[in-house]
């Protein structure tokens, strides 16, 4: 009985296994930050696009300069082999093409205000 139960703690804490138990929770810990930050980028596009509305577009360039990188950091980080489940790229990608539309939407509508 004994044996069964150091061979079943022995088993649990196998370094290959807790090692793949931690690689998991940082690709999860991963997707959860580069949603995180696709969220920050439609309130910040939501914001923007409040500000232009009421005419108050001075800082409207650096804030799509800021969308713009956000969004090619974590397109970086989508096609970066095992960085994040595979599993989870093809939701985070639809979510990033909402925010990438949200900016463009945001710089056409720059355009047609400022001519």
């Amino acid at each position: 009985m004994m044996l069964i139960q150091v061979m079943a703690v022995h088993r649990h804490h196998h370094p290959s296994d807790e090692f793949r138990r931690l690689q998991t929770e940082a690709a999860q810990t991963r997707v959860r930050s580069i949603q995180s930050q696709i969220a920050i980028g439609l309130t910040f596009c939501s914001v923007a696009e409040c500000q232009l509305k009421l005419g108050h577009a001075e800082h409207l360039d650096a804030v799509i300069a800021k969308l713009r990188k956000l969004t090619a950091t974590a397109r970086r980080h989508l096609n970066e082999p095992g960085h994040v489940p595979s599993s989870d790229v093809e939701k985070i990608c639809t979510e990033l093409a909402r925010l990438e539309s949200g900016i463009l939407a945001l710089e056409e509508r720059k355009r047609s205000n400022c001519c």
